[in-house]
């Protein structure tokens, strides 16, 4: 198998069930559109935007950064949903933020785009 085709799958050991999407923007609002037409239901979005803390996008509560770290950060795999045009992107900045939040997975959401 190509490196494209099991990046995600190596780094969520094939789990679809827990996943939570970094970005409750355009892109991540897409993201959430195409995993639901492919039956995936993530748990949550998790956005730095304050104005969208504790809110519902498309259905899906949005969680702070530190509050998502604690509740899922041991168990799922969080799907940056920010484009990485360049390596000092915003995607960049947001993996080691959730890095240094604990969380344990996380991927580009082209990872599951190439699945």
């Amino acid at each position: 198998m190509c490196r494209e085709r099991s990046a995600f799958d190596e780094l969520s050991n094939g789990d679809t069930q827990s996943l939570v999407i970094f970005g409750a923007g355009q892109l991540g609002k897409k993201l959430l559109r195409t995993m639901r037409n492919l039956a995936i239901e993530p748990l949550a979005f998790v956005d730095n935007d304050q104005s969208l803390w504790n809110t519902r996008v498309d259905g899906l509560e949005v969680f702070p950064p530190a509050s998502a770290a604690r509740k899922f950060g041991n168990s799922a795999v969080f799907i940056v949903s920010i484009w990485n045009a360049n390596p000092s992107s915003r995607a960049v900045q947001i993996i080691r933020q959730l890095n240094a939040l604990g969380c344990m997975r996380i991927a580009p959401f082209v990872w599951l785009m190439w699945k």
